[in-house]
Formats: structure tokens, C-alpha cells, sequence
């Protein structure tokens, strides 16, 4: 039960939970690792070889993750990945080791051994892994399973500093390798037990043709210049990273000095360190003084290392807070770029303080804010991805991340080694600061500019021609904040003959999120469409407009009258009863006195559907005068309408005790069309002292209705029963979906988690049952209950992909 508790809480099927937990593990070994090991190196780098020489250490580092970008991508193709991660592994491990032999001897080969591993063999290590784990998930999975398994990371770098700063005093700097080299190799037993809990999942995208390294960077860089949204990104991105890695900088900087600039304690080694101590200076014998000095190098790298990791600790759990807290709410309330300009404006800000006064304080402040506000810059510039097509989208992540990342550091470092030429000491200082605030500045501004270019990017997405999935995204980035749009573009699609439904569906949603006024008089024009989803859709957008009356287009009384008119005009063409009950839901908003009339007036049809919508609307205007004109309607013949007299009248408690009566008539009815009729009643009034009679007719009647009244009143163990209905009636998801929606939302959220678990679930174990298949060879009736399955957790693009399979076979 608790595992069950926590699958609901976190999302995650009972399926998942064994690949889910040993990839979170992997992915935190690593992090571990990489954190406690090259934090390590950098304060061993400071100590021995001085600040002036780190840019020379990043730049190294930045060429070589390049270098092994280009070098494994055409690797990866030819050899199976998890023997390569593997293989990187082992050697990446073997030069650590053997670094920690040339410690004693060679500073240079010790660092030069470390960034091999790294930077060529473990950075690989972790993009291979992280297309390892993507191989065990489908796309489907990925969504939910993903940000668990990220988590890993900030947990990683917290649990990381923690090691380092609680050992630091304890052993010798480089023996934390032993401990990076022990993480990274339960890698190897780990990651094969992942690979075992794996299988072969068909997939229906279609694979692309093969390029090599060169080819595919080359044609990256061509796409980019079709678009300007994307060119700019690189420029942010790099300028980014050139930031990231000037403050890094300064940061170390601020540590080293702050630790050289404490007070001296005398260390006491054991003779059994005396070969250490000579071997740092590499002399087969010292003297006391030499001893002493040693010793006191030692000390002052032993409290960098603590210190770093220790701040690694405060820099950890601020990220965390960030993820988990505040990121995804800004995002949703600014949109992506005015959220992905938050992170050089508040390290802006914080880089004020460390310009006024350099120190550990002020650099660890200005380092802490970058770093926070980093994960909402990274949240933010992954999902602008979305702004492209798929395809190439998977081809900018790669430019970005294995090329671009890596130049912008190396365009920072060395611009430090060029100043390091001209200046030192505190000048170099404040021009490297100066240089940070004005590389904020412009990324602030050329962020800012990137707002249009994203958003007519766009709209450039949404026209006929690209392929729906990319245009469904394209209008839900239109919805989100900060655009300028398009509202003719969105009313076309609407209005377009032939145009997918889906689509319309979607930029009708885009509409009804924006309430611009100025769209009301098209809406309107949309009314006439065949399509009765869409005419519902546009009544209910016309909805949304809160003050409807005092909107512009209605201060005149033309447009009082045109939309009264054209309302009227399709209530009375109109079959829909729910499509009804919305136009006279709108209509309210307007003028009472003018829509009671039309009302009465209706009261009178022949029709029994217009009667009883009609005798349910009048019980919106809440007037007590209207049980004159409605409780006549309490002994009508048809229960249908009797029901919405009980409903429209139960807001009167003095009625209540008759009203009562009558609904235990419906009740107890030997008829089945008037006990569902009295059904309805308790679903539409949400009457829980009436669930004991609901679950008495669900004994002796398998009714849909008894079970979305139960659902109304909340009742749990409705959730299983519907569930299973909704699976049995799949094909008919779409309108059963429109009473789904209808239920309490706390309900409803519940049963939505419930059912994306129990669909998610039987997708899985179709594709498992069908792994020695390809997509192409599976039969009609298997492809049929896919599309059915992905229709009802509205995962369009593989639903898309199955139709087209369907489609091939026919």
C-alpha cells in the first residue's frame, strides 16, 4: 500500500519503479563522483599551480569534451553503447589511477592524466549514459520518469560536497580519486543490471538516415541560419557560458585568498607522510623548514578543499530549493524568455556587491545566484526547444550542448589568459568583474530581443504545411506568456475547411487563454461551423470573458444585438443539448431582462429537449419569482424534465422537502429512463445523503450515469469502476471524456492519475508482448487498441504515428 501511495504521489507505474530507481542510481554515482573529484582537482590545481593557470586547465577541458563530442558521435553508431560505456569507464578509471601514482613526481602529468579521464573519457561517460537510460523508457515514460531521475543531479552535487568537506581534514587531497574511481566503477555492475531489466520496446518513429560527426555539425550550423530565434540562442548560450565560467574564476579566486589569508596552524604529520612532504618538493630529502612549508601548503589545500565542498553543499541545496519550488511557477507566470532573463539580471545585481568589496562572501553570493537562477535559465532554454521540429530539435540540442557550451568557455578562460598579460593583482580583479557586468548586460538585452524572434518563429510553426505535432506546440507556446499574437492566424485556423481538428481545438484553447477582446466579433463569425466540438469550444471561449457586457464590442448597441441575435439564432438550430445549455450560459452574462423572454417564450415549444434546457437554465438567475413559472413543470411527463425542475428549484430551501418527494418518486420508478433521470438529479445537485441509494441501483444496474453521480459526490471507490468503464468504451473516449471533465476537480484529478497509470500500464505490456515485432508487422487490431489507449492520455504524435501505419497497411 505504501509503495502503491508513493507510484501515485510521484507518477510512476509499478512497471517502471526497477528502471526508474537503478537509473536514478547510476546518474547520482556519477554526479557523486564528478563533484567530489573535480572538486578536489580544482583546489589540488589552485594550490600547486596558482590561480593564473586555471583558465589554462578549463580551456584544456572545454577542448577535449569537443574533441570527444565529435570523436564518440561516430563511435556511438558503430558500437554497442553499453560496451562503450563500459569501456570509457575502465580506461577513464585506469588514468585516474594512474594519476594518483604521479602525484608524488609530476604535477603536470597529474593533471594531465586527470583531464584525459574526465574531460575525453567520463564527460562521454555521462551523455552515453544519459541515451542509455532514454533507450529504456519510451517517450511516453520519459515525461513522468525523467525529472524523478534528474533529480539525481542536485542530490549528487549536495551529496558530493557533503563527502568533501566532512573528509577533507582526514585524508590526503589526492586520495578522494580513490573514492571518484570507486563511484564510477559500480557504475559497470549497475548499469548492467539496468540493461537486464530493459527490453527491446518497438518504437514508431521513423529512424534517421545516418551522418557523420562532421557532417551532422556542419548541417547544425546551416539550420541555424534559417532561423533567427536560434541564431540568437547560440549567442545567450555561449555569452552564458563565458560567464559561467569568468565567475567561476573569480570564485576560486576569492576562495584561495580567503584561505591563504587566515592564520597559520601548526600541522603535525606522521613519519610515515615524511616521503609525501619531500615528494611535493620533489627532493629525496628536507630539511625542518622545508618540512614546515610543506606542511603548511598541505594545510592551505586540505581548507580549500573543505571549503568548496562545503560551499558546493550551500550552492546544492539552493539549486534544490529553486527546482523544486519556485522554477516551474515562474515559468508559468513570465514565460520562457522573460524567465530566461531573470538569471543574468539577478547576477547582475549580485556582481554589484563583489565589485564594491572582492571577497569569499560577495563571490560565494554572486556564485550561489548564478547557479540558482541557472536551473530556471536551463528549464527555460530547454523547453524554447519546442519552438522547432522534432528532428531538428534533437540536432540544436547536440550543436548546443557538445559545441557551443565548450566555446563559450574557451572564449572566457582565454580572454582571462590574455588580461593576465596586462594586468594582476586588484586591477585584474576589477576588469574581470567589469567584464562580467557588461557580459550580463547584453545578455539581458539580447535575451530580451529574443522575445519576438521566438514568437515569430512561432507562428511561422503554426501554418498548413508542418506537421501537426510541431503545430499543436507551436500554438501552446503562443498561449504562454509574453507573446505578441497573432489572434487572425489562430481565428483561420478555426474557420479553415478540412483543417484538423485537433488543431482547431488547440488554438481555441490558445484564444480562450489570451481574452483578447478584439477577438469576440470573429468568434462569433466561427458559430456557423459544422463541427460540433468546435461551435461548443467557441461558445465556451466566449464564456471565459469575465464583464462580457462591458467589453468594447457590446458598449454599442449593434453589437448588444448581433451577438444576442446570432446566439438565439443557433440555441434554436441547435441539437446539442450541451451546446444549448452554453449559449444561454453566455447569454446571462449579457442582459437578464432581455433573456428571460426568449426563454418563456421557449418554454412554450413543442420541443421536450428545449423545454428541459430551458427549464434547467432558469435556474441560473437565482429569482425566486421564477418557481411561478417553473413548478409546473415538478408533474411534467417527461422525467427529463422533471428532473431540471427539481434541479433549477432546489435552490429554494423552503421547496426542498416537496422537491425531495418528487425526486424519490424518479427514484423508485420501475421505469429505467426516469430512475436515471433521478440519478441525475443527485449527480447535478451533488447530493451525498443520497449515495446510499446510488450504490443500492449499482447492484442491479451497471448504468454509467450511477457511476459519474458517485464520481460527483467524490466517492473513491468510484474510481476503480470508472477506470474499468472508460477501458471497456475506449473507443468512444471522446465523449466520455466531456463528462470525465465535469467532475470535481479534486476527483478528477485523482482519476485522470489513476487512469494515465492503468493506460500507461497496458501500452506497455502490448509493446513488450509484441518486442520481436516491428511497429510495420503488427496487426490492425493491435494498432487499433494502441491508437484507442495513446487517444486517451492525448498523446497525439505516436497516436498520429499509428494512424499513418494503419493508413500504409490499407
Amino acid at each position: 500500500m505504501r509503495v502503491n501511495f508513493i507510484s501515485k504521489l510521484l507518477n510512476i507505474n509499478g512497471h517502471e519503479w526497477p528502471r526508474v530507481i537503478v537509473s536514478w542510481i547510476v546518474t547520482f554515482f556519477l554526479r557523486v563522483g564528478f563533484v567530489v573529484g573535480w572538486t578536489v582537482v580544482i583546489a589540488m590545481f589552485v594550490n600547486r599551480m596558482g590561480i593564473e593557470q586555471l583558465p589554462l586547465l578549463f580551456i584544456i577541458n572545454a577542448l577535449l569534451v569537443i574533441f570527444g563530442t565529435i570523436f564518440f558521435s561516430k563511435i556511438i553508431e558503430k558500437v554497442r553503447r553499453e560496451i562503450l560505456i563500459i569501456i570509457n569507464i575502465i580506461i577513464g578509471a585506469t588514468l585516474l589511477l594512474s594519476a594518483t601514482m604521479f602525484v608524488l613526481y609530476s604535477n603536470w602529468l597529474f593533471f594531465g592524466l586527470v583531464l584525459l579521464a574526465q574531460s575525453l573519457m567520463l564527460a562521454q561517460v555521462n551523455i552515453l549514459i544519459s541515451l542509455f537510460v532514454e533507450e529504456f523508457f519510451t517517450p511516453l515514460e520519459s515525461q513522468r520518469t525523467f525529472p524523478i531521475i534528474e533529480s539525481s543531479e542536485t542530490l549528487g552535487a549536495i551529496a558530493g560536497g557533503l563527502i568533501v568537506s566532512s573528509l577533507a581534514y582526514t585524508i590526503p587531497s589526492y586520495k578522494f580519486l580513490y573514492i571518484w574511481i570507486l563511484l564510477i566503477m559500480l557504475v559497470i555492475p549497475i548499469m548492467l543490471s539496468l540493461k537486464k531489466l530493459s527490453t527491446d520496446i518497438p518504437s514508431f518513429d521513423q529512424p534517421e538516415k545516418q551522418e557523420s560527426s562532421f557532417v551532422k555539425i556542419k548541417n547544425s550550423f546551416q539550420k541555424a541560419q534559417k532561423f533567427p530565434f536560434l541564431k540568437g540562442l547560440i549567442v545567450v548560450i555561449m555569452l552564458q557560458w563565458m560567464f559561467i565560467n569568468l565567475l567561476e574564476f573569480q570564485y576560486m579566486k576569492s576562495v584561495q585568498e580567503n584561505v591563504y589569508n587566515e592564520p597559520e596552524q601548526t600541522i603535525v604529520y606522521e613519519k610515515t607522510d615524511t616521503n609525501y612532504l619531500a615528494s611535493v618538493l620533489d627532493m629525496p630529502t628536507i630539511t625542518k623548514v622545508e618540512e614546515e612549508a610543506t606542511a603548511s601548503s598541505l594545510q592551505m589545500e586540505e581548507t580549500l578543499t573543505a571549503k568548496l565542498g562545503l560551499l558546493q553543499v550551500i550552492f546544492g541545496c539552493a539549486t534544490l530549493f529553486m527546482q523544486l519550488f519556485i522554477s516551474s511557477r515562474i515559468l508559468k507566470s513570465l514565460g520562457i524568455i522573460r524567465s530566461m532573463s531573470i538569471n543574468p539580471l539577478m547576477s547582475l545585481i549580485a556582481l554589484t556587491s563583489m565589485a564594491l568589496r572582492f571577497n569569499i562572501l560577495t563571490a560565494s553570493i554572486s556564485k550561489g545566484t548564478s547557479e540558482m537562477f541557472g536551473v530556471l535559465f536551463q528549464n527555460a532554454y530547454h523547453s524554447s526547444y519546442y519552438a522547432f521540429g522534432e528532428k531538428i530539435r534533437d540536432r540544436m540540442k547536440e550543436l548546443l550542448e557538445g559545441i557551443i557550451k565548450p566555446s563559450g568557455a574557451i572564449l572566457g578562460m582565454s580572454l582571462i589568459v590574455l588580461l593576465e598579460n596586462f594586468l594582476f593583482g586588484m586591477d585584474l580583479t576589477l576588469t574581470i568583474n567589469i567584464i562580467l557586468a557588461i557580459i550580463a548586460i547584453i545578455s539581458t538585452v539580447l535575451i530580451s530581443s529574443l522575445q519576438d524572434k521566438y514568437t515569430a518563429q512561432s507562428h511561422k510553426n503554426i501554418e498548413k504545411g508542418n506537421h501537426i505535432h510541431t503545430r499543436i506546440n507551436a500554438i501552446e507556446i503562443l498561449g504562454q506568456k509574453g507573446h505578441k499574437i497573432d489572434n487572425e492566424k489562430l481565428i483561420k485556423i478555426v474557420q479553415r475547411k478540412n483543417e484538423d481538428e485537433e488543431v482547431q481545438l488547440k488554438a481555441l484553447d490558445a484564444l480562450r487563454e489570451i481574452k483578447s477582446p478584439d477577438i469576440i466579433p470573429d468568434l462569433l463569425s466561427c458559430l456557423g461551423i459544422n463541427n460540433p466540438k468546435i461551435r461548443l469550444a467557441v461558445v465556451e471561449t466566449l464564456g471565459e470573458f469575465e464583464n462580457l457586457e462591458k467589453q468594447s464590442f457590446f458598449k454599442s448597441g449593434f453589437g448588444q444585438y448581433r451577438i444576442q441575435k446570432t446566439l438565439k439564432d443557433l440555441f434554436e438550430k441547435e441539437e446539442d443539448e450541451e451546446i444549448r445549455s452554453a449559449i444561454i450560459k453566455v447569454l446571462t452574462k449579457l442582459d437578464e431582462k432581455d433573456i428571460i423572454p426568449f426563454l418563456l417564450k421557449k418554454l412554450a415549444s413543442k420541443d421536450e429537449k428545449i423545454i428541459a434546457d430551458c427549464v434547467y437554465i432558469c435556474g441560473f438567475f437565482h429569482d425566486a419569482n421564477s418557481v411561478f413559472y417553473l413548478e409546473k413543470y415538478l408533474d411534467h411527463k417527461n422525467p427529463k424534465i422533471r428532473a431540471n425542475a427539481i434541479i433549477a428549484l432546489w435552490q429554494f430551501k423552503k421547496l426542498q422537502t416537496k422537491l425531495n418527494h418528487y425526486l424519490e418518486q424518479l427514484l423508485e420508478s420501475t421505469k429505467k429512463e426516469t430512475r436515471m433521470a433521478g440519478v441525475y438529479v443527485i449527480s447535478e445537485l451533488k447530493l451525498k445523503e443520497q449515495r446510499k441509494a446510488l450504490y443500492e441501483m449499482l447492484k442491479t444496474n451497471d448504468s454509467p450515469e450511477i457511476l459519474f453521480a458517485l464520481g460527483q459526490l467524490s466517492e473513491r471507490p468510484a474510481l476503480t469502476r470508472l477506470i474499468d468503464y472508460v477501458l471497456e468504451n475506449k473507443k468512444d473516449w471522446k465523449n466520455i471524456e466531456n463528462k470525465i471533465n465535469k467532475l470535481p476537480k479534486n476527483f478528477l484529478g485523482k482519476l485522470k492519475q489513476f487512469l494515465y497509470h492503468e493506460v500507461t500500464d497496458k501500452i506497455h505490456k502490448l509493446l513488450i508482448s509484441h518486442c520481436h515485432l516491428k511497429p510495420e508487422e503488427f496487426d490492425k487490431k493491435t494498432l487499433e487498441e494502441l491508437r484507442d489507449l495513446y487517444e486517451i492520455i492525448d498523446e497525439n504524435k505516436v497516436k498520429n504515428q499509428i494512424k499513418k501505419l494503419m493508413n500504409n497497411a490499407t
